[in-house]
């Protein structure tokens, strides 16, 4: 990290989106992040797609949107996404160059640019893999980041380089709520 020591975390992006999949395990680790670091200043770089405007219409962090649309339909939209990625490339290394301390990668075509800019400028890149069969800009990206994190050991073993076994990250609202669940179950509720 740019920063001394994980005392200290100034600023850090996150690059995804498109479903919720990719979006929510990003929410959680920022939660985290804000809960140890309060002054972190925390940014989602983001698509335009509308399930991200109603995932973060209340999150509390900061968006900045990415003009880029899915590879998908054919020669067409991958050439209309290769153009696109190299205009948002340039435009996140200009903002990356400023003040972040490290780059988190959510997965999905939106995650691309911000990974490939964050290595540009030099910061850590950190990759959140969800699934137990890698997506295909992580598998991509996993040999040129600082670390993948899996899952679970089976997912790990599919990507090379430095890869840690965390789970998935689970956000506040989530864990509180499945506590409550699991004290009404252990209470006999339905004895």
């Amino acid at each position: 990290m740019r920063s001394s020591s994980l005392k200290e975390m100034k600023a850090l992006a996150f690059f995804g989106g498109g479903t919720g999949g990719h979006l929510f395990p990003g929410l959680a680790v920022a939660e985290r992040t804000r809960e140890r670091f309060p002054d972190c200043d925390i940014v989602f770089f983001r698509t335009r797609r509308e399930v991200e405007e109603k995932v973060f219409s209340n999150s509390g962090f900061r968006t900045e949107l990415l003009d880029i649309s899915p590879p998908s339909g054919g020669a067409r939209a991958i050439v209309k996404y290769s153009l696109q990625s190299l205009r948002a490339i340039s435009a996140i290394r200009k903002a990356l160059a400023r003040k972040y301390d490290a780059a988190i990668g959510l997965g999905g075509y939106a995650s691309l640019p911000g990974i490939v800019a964050a290595r540009h400028v030099g910061l850590p890149v950190v990759l959140l893999e969800q699934n137990q069969v890698p997506g295909k800009v992580n598998r991509l990206a996993a040999p040129f980041v600082d670390l993948v994190t899996c899952p679970s050991p089976e997912a790990a073993v599919l990507f090379r380089g430095r890869r840690e076994v965390t789970g998935n990250p689970v956000r506040g609202r989530v864990r509180r709520a499945a506590g409550r669940r699991r004290r009404f179950f252990a209470a006999g509720a339905f004895s």
